[in-house]
């Protein structure tokens, strides 16, 4: 499989091999019963955490730590007085890889 973007090739291989080359950061959802900008600005305020959003009641982010490091985060949420009710874990998808990868350019 190849990723192309404006005629040049920016990533190539099987798709389990793209989404390793990408790095092991994972998809996090959380969901509060908290106000939701304020459990956005704990959450970007933490070390490896990018692309934050707060849509829709939940708060989406890229974490790039590894898995084990998770339940900290989770614990330093809850220690810092967001009142947590969901925390989901999800790999990494190639469309997120996609989105990653390019920056939209079309020719």
């Amino acid at each position: 499989m190849g990723i192309i973007e404006s005629g040049r090739i920016v990533a190539s291989g099987k798709v389990h091999e793209i989404v390793e080359q990408m790095g092991s950061h994972v998809q996090v959802v959380v969901r509060t019963l908290g106000a939701l900008e304020d459990l956005r600005a704990a959450v970007a305020a933490l070390p490896g955490v990018r692309r934050v959003e707060a849509v829709d009641g939940r708060v989406t982010f890229s974490f790039d730590h590894a898995r084990a490091e998770l339940p900290g985060l989770l614990r330093t949420l809850v220690s810092s007085g967001q009142e947590i009710f969901s925390f989901e874990v999800k790999d990494r998808s190639l469309e997120s890889v996609f989105m990653d990868l390019t920056k939209g350019q079309v020719t």
